[in-house]
């Protein structure tokens, strides 16, 4: 057990470390939700007009190709940033999290860039009372 916690100690200041180049978003939308099981989930989605924001400007120099990967790469790291800012200040997962999915491409499907983490702690009777769901389907 102890172990687990350790790794999830130490996937956390990794997570911190390399997004600590990107800024978090301040008007990110974040919604919570726990399970029957008591398993704490949360999304962060990023802002529209976030997609061309001068922190995740392209490189004129390179290909096109590449271009995108690093646009792509460059708002996954600030989902991630924007995640850990929000875990660390609410307090939401004591043990760090885990991510489920990471979809910094989303935006060329008319969607807004999203990242779906889980906590790796369960839910206290205070934590269901301070987070209530604020989405439904997972």
């Amino acid at each position: 057990m102890i172990f687990y916690k350790l790794v999830a100690i130490w996937f956390s200041i990794g997570f911190l470390v390399s997004c600590s180049s990107m800024k978090p978003i301040e008007d990110a939308t974040i919604k919570t939700r726990i399970s029957d099981g008591g398993l704490k989930h949360f999304i962060v989605s990023l802002p529209s007009r976030t997609i061309s924001a001068s922190n995740i400007h392209q490189s004129r120099q390179s290909s096109r190709h590449a271009r995108e990967e690093s646009r792509i790469s460059k708002i996954e790291k600030v989902l991630l940033a924007t995640a850990a800012k929000f875990v660390e200040e609410e307090h939401f997962c004591s043990n760090g999290f885990w991510v489920i999915e990471i979809a910094g491409d989303a935006y060329k499907y008319g969607k807004q860039p999203f990242l779906r983490g889980e906590c790796n702690d369960i839910a206290s009777g205070d934590d269901r009372v301070r987070y209530p769901d604020s989405f439904t389907l997972w």
